[in-house]
């Protein structure tokens, strides 16, 4: 099991001089799956595409290279809960196409279109389905 253990410098109170105390141990398996940074490094992926692709797990930043035909992003049909994946539309030719691939975005069943420089987030819900953030 893997722990991690955290510090707090505090100032004695008999003494005024800084000492170590010891908080407490923390499971990291207990919360990697809501933690984010902790879960997936601190350190996020991006991903270039310039055709039509499916979001994966490993993914956290999609840049849309729309520079030659309009792009379609698929989001994840069956993510994690709380998964939180970016979108940006780069290049100035076409459009790029934001799928939620079975789930709603924002409520609507429809895809979102990004313009040139456009970017959004989106967090997954399984209630809801996709938000913009």
């Amino acid at each position: 099991m893997s722990k991690i253990t955290y510090a707090n410098k505090v100032k004695s109170k008999e003494s005024g001089k800084p000492v170590t105390e010891t908080c407490r141990a923390i499971d990291l398996n207990e919360i990697k799956n809501s933690v984010n940074f902790l879960y997936d490094g601190s350190i996020k992926s991006i991903r270039t595409i310039t055709n039509d692709d499916l979001i994966v797990s490993t993914d956290y930043t999609i840049l849309a290279d729309a520079t030659s035909n309009t792009v379609t992003v698929s989001l994840p049909a069956s993510p994690e809960e709380g998964r939180i994946y970016n979108v940006k539309c780069i290049n100035d030719t076409f459009t790029c196409d934001i799928s939620g691939n079975g789930n709603n975005i924002d409520g609507s069943a429809s895809n979102i279109v990004l313009a040139v420089t456009d970017s959004l987030t989106f967090q997954y819900d399984s209630t809801y389905g996709w938000s913009i953030i």
